[in-house]
C-alpha cells in the first residue's frame, strides 16, 4: 500500500514538473500583452527569451496611453502554479515621471502564491528608497510602506505630502481601487 501511494506520488509530480517545463510560456506572454493593451498598456521592442522555468524579456519599452513611461532592462517571469513571480532590474522611468520620482529603479519584485491568494506583494528598491507593497484582492486596496532614501527626502518632498508618516521614519500609503 505505501509502495502504490509513493508511485502515486512520483508520478504526479513528474507529471507536474513536466507541465510547468513544457508550458507554453511565450505564448502566454502575448496572451497578458493582448489583455494590457485594452487598458492602453502597450510592451514593445522586447527581446523573449524562454528558459526552462522561466521566460526572460530584456530591452522592453512600456507605454501607457501611447506615452513611454519607462523602459525595462530585464524582467524574469515564473509561472511555477503554487508560486508565480515577475522579477524587474534597471528601470529607467521617462521623463514625466522624474517630477514626482527619481527616474531610476534598481529591482522590482512582485509575488503570487496559492499560500495567501488574496494578496500580491511587491517590493523594489532604487533611487526613491525602499518599497513595501501588498495589494488586497478581496478589499481591492493597495497599501504601500516606503522608507524613503535622502535624495527622495530633499528633492520630492510634494511626493512624500501624499504619504502619513510613521514613528518609525517611515512612509505610508493606502489607495482603493473600488
Amino acid at each position: 500500500m505505501v509502495k502504490k501511494i509513493f508511485y502515486f506520488l512520483f508520478y504526479a509530480l513528474f507529471f507536474f514538473g513536466a507541465l510547468l517545463f513544457f508550458l507554453p510560456k511565450e505564448e502566454f506572454y502575448y496572451l497578458v500583452e493582448k489583455e494590457l493593451q485594452q487598458y492602453g498598456i502597450i510592451i514593445d521592442d522586447e527581446e523573449i527569451q524562454e528558459r526552462s522555468l522561466s521566460l526572460e524579456i530584456t530591452f522592453a519599452k512600456v507605454y501607457v496611453k501611447e506615452i513611454e513611461v519607462a523602459r525595462v532592462q530585464r524582467a524574469d517571469i515564473k509561472l511555477l502554479g503554487i508560486y508565480n513571480a515577475l522579477d524587474c532590474e534597471n528601470i529607467l522611468l521617462s521623463g514625466l515621471a522624474t517630477n514626482f520620482l527619481p527616474a531610476r529603479i534598481d529591482s522590482l519584485h512582485v509575488g503570487y502564491t496559492l499560500v495567501d491568494p488574496l494578496h500580491i506583494d511587491i517590493d523594489a528598491k532604487g533611487a526613491f528608497g525602499v518599497m513595501h507593497a501588498t495589494l488586497s484582492l478581496y478589499n481591492r486596496t493597495l497599501v504601500a510602506l516606503v522608507q524613503p532614501s535622502k535624495r527622495m527626502l530633499q528633492k520630492y518632498r510634494a511626493t512624500l505630502r501624499v504619504f502619513t508618516k510613521d514613528a518609525d521614519g517611515g512612509y505610508r500609503y493606502e489607495y482603493s481601487l473600488k
